[in-house]
């Protein structure tokens, strides 16, 4: 007795449970996939955006810092130096706290070795140029 001895209802009903058994499989499939997705933007959440905006607020604040150095060398006053002086201290302040926890993430991101060679690299460069 093959398939084709089968009445019409239960080779349309087979053929719908072969469906549906697909079906499910893509769908705890895909399920899972969007687990392993959920995993990745909460690692890029906690971490590397953390990262780049301590990066740009690192590369701002030394910026910032340049232009009041540059400023106090051109002032004429003591007064104005003198602020000048307090406002550099400020700057520097905010790039070693930005730096220290640069460094923690850094590090963090290490241990799970989801580093590139490049964002390597540029931490070195990094570190030589402050």
């Amino acid at each position: 007795m093959g398939v084709r001895d089968f009445k019409l209802g239960t080779k349309q009903s087979l053929g719908f449970g072969i469906v549906l058994i697909f079906m499910a499989a893509v769908s705890v499939f895909a399920i899972f996939q969007m687990a392993a997705l959920r995993t990745e933007i909460e690692d890029t959440n906690e971490i590397w955006l953390q990262r780049v905006v301590l990066s740009s607020r690192f590369h701002l604040n030394a910026s910032a810092l340049r232009t009041t150095q540059l400023q106090h060398a051109f002032a004429p006053q003591t007064e104005q130096k003198q602020v000048y002086i307090d406002t550099m201290l400020v700057l520097i302040d905010k790039i070693d706290a930005d730096r220290d926890v640069y460094l923690r993430l850094l590090t963090a991101q290490e241990e799970e070795d989801q580093f590139s060679e490049e964002e390597d690299e540029l931490t070195i460069r990094l570190d030589s140029l402050w």
